[in-house]
């Protein structure tokens, strides 16, 4: 339905074969979507027929990956093939993510940041979630000082 534009999305990029959008739920600060206008449902259904799609896929993330800047500090692709993988919507499609340093883990995680009576968004991975929680009770132990 995004394809088709019944269902609207804030592209990034586009061409004939291959459509790129932020994520409306992003799991990093740069989370894009990249998707074949052509319906495959994963991996898996990709063949001799289809089988340039994926190169298509590919170059449309270096260009995204160039556009957004990303391509100096890194990111990650990641897909999902099938229900056990987490893939949730039955369409092939690739997710770049980037926006900040990653650990060895897949993903990020979003967490509210209360500290200092502001809520911000924050973005963590497990390093990151050490020096948020250090971060925290420092605040909690000195809010008295200030």
């Amino acid at each position: 339905k995004i394809i088709k534009g019944e269902i609207p999305s804030t592209k990034v990029y586009e061409d004939d074969n291959v459509l790129a959008f932020k994520d409306i739920n992003p799991a990093a600060p740069v989370h894009i979507l990249v998707v074949p206008k052509q319906h495959i449902e994963n991996v898996l259904e990709l063949n001799e027929n289809n089988k340039k799609i994926a190169s298509e896929i590919f170059l449309a993330i270096n260009k995204i990956a160039k556009q957004l800047g990303i391509d100096k500090n890194g990111f990650r692709v990641i897909t999902n093939c099938g229900k056990d993988a987490g893939q949730e919507v039955m369409h092939l499609h690739f997710h770049i993510l980037a926006g900040g340093k990653m650990g060895p883990k897949i993903v990020w995680h979003k967490k509210e940041d209360k500290v200092l009576g502001k809520e911000n968004k924050i973005w963590y991975n497990k390093r990151n979630m050490i020096l948020y929680y250090r971060r925290k009770r420092w605040a909690k132990e000195n809010m008295e000082k200030y």
